[in-house]
């Protein structure tokens, strides 16, 4: 009866361990998993604020074109 509950305590230990240890594992990856996810929101930022600067560079280019195309036309009398 002894010897049956030493193994049974054995068995206990070797999955209280294993439970351990894949824990540790999880928790491994849940860091690995944090860090990208933590990449991605900074990549999708970063994504943002560059089309925000595009929007912003390619308005800028209409109205200086804009401003060009009044400016050459008030210049020329003959495209009036």
């Amino acid at each position: 009866m002894v010897s049956s509950f030493i193994e049974i305590e054995d068995r206990n230990f070797g999955m209280f361990r294993y439970i351990q240890l894949v824990n540790k594992d999880l928790k491994k990856e849940q860091a690995a998993l944090d860090k990208v996810q933590s990449d991605v929101r900074e990549f999708t930022e970063m994504n943002r604020e560059a089309h925000e600067a595009k929007k912003k560079a390619m308005e800028r280019r209409q109205r200086d074109a804009q401003r060009y195309e009044h400016h050459a036309r008030a210049a020329c009398p003959s495209h009036r």
